[in-house]
């Protein structure tokens, strides 16, 4: 198996078709002869990953093998680099012109100035975003320690039946009001 694995380079898959055995069986020994191996990509495997994903119209398999590398290491630096693991969608133009969809400066900006006062549905349509990823981007910046400005007006909350303020620093609630006329009295 240690000629099969390192000389020949096979894969797990490949070595349980010749030997008869299951795939699982295979990993599972070359665990133990330490046979796996895991080294870093270089700039030139990544190179020649992109020419072979987008410039050839081989599997993943093939990419794999051609590359030295297993299916499950291909689809994970795929997905690091391109944003999928699937060449069907990275061989079609219109996924890569949405992906990578960075959040700009001014973007940054606007919801740390409004991500409180409007919430994440208002500003996600104002950014033409969607609300998920308005969520996900204001959590690692406050993550990272960036300040938001603070909630002055309370917003309505469906959830709560009423309307709330949110702390710019934990993003928890931190006063409840039933009415807007509850809170004009506070």
């Amino acid at each position: 198996m240690r000629i099969l694995k390192t000389i020949e380079g096979l894969t797990n898959k490949e070595i349980s078709n010749i030997l008869e055995r299951t795939e699982a069986s295979i990993f599972s020994k070359t665990k133990k002869c330490k046979l796996l191996k895991f080294e870093n990509w270089t700039k030139q495997s990544d190179e020649l990953l992109e020419k072979l994903v987008f410039n050839t119209y081989r599997k993943i398999e093939e990419i794999a093998r051609k590359l030295g590398r297993t299916e499950l290491a291909t689809k994970t630096r795929m997905k690091e680099l391109f944003g999928s693991s699937s060449i069907q969608k990275l061989r079609n133009l219109s996924f890569l012109n949405n992906s990578e969809t960075r959040f700009m400066e001014s973007e940054i900006e606007f919801l740390k100035k409004n991500y409180y006062k409007k919430g994440a549905k208002e500003c996600a349509k104002i950014l033409k975003r969607t609300s998920q990823s308005i969520v996900k981007k204001v959590y690692k910046l406050k993550k990272h320690g960036v300040e938001f400005e603070e909630q002055f007006i309370p917003r309505f909350n469906g959830n709560m039946r009423g309307y709330v303020i949110y702390s710019n620093k934990t993003g928890k609630i931190i006063k409840r009001y039933n009415t807007l006329e509850e809170w004009a009295r506070d």
